[in-house]
């Protein structure tokens, strides 16, 4: 499978939104709110409520996240950085 370009994912645990930017440097993003669930010590899920989508970030900082679009499911992965950690 082939990688289709690079994207930023920011999960605000305060505002209970998740936002997605197609370009790294946040210029086309949008945001969603979302329902969390499990343990910072094991995997993190996060639903995006009637978007058909999901995603799961594992205790190590692996990331995925399922989006259906029409009848297609699309599967991105990649890992996780607390946002101080980054330098943009």
């Amino acid at each position: 499978m082939e990688a289709i370009g690079k994207f930023l994912v920011i999960i605000d645990d305060t505002r209970n939104t998740y936002t997605r930017c197609d370009k790294p440097d946040r210029d086309s993003c949008s945001t969603y709110d979302m329902v969390k669930s499990g343990d910072y010590k094991k995997y993190m899920t996060f639903e995006m409520s009637g978007r058909g989508g999901f995603s799961k970030i594992g205790p190590d900082g692996d990331w995925a996240e399922a989006v259906s679009l029409g009848g297609m499911i699309v599967v991105s992965h990649g890992m996780c950085f607390r946002e101080s950690a980054l330098k943009m």
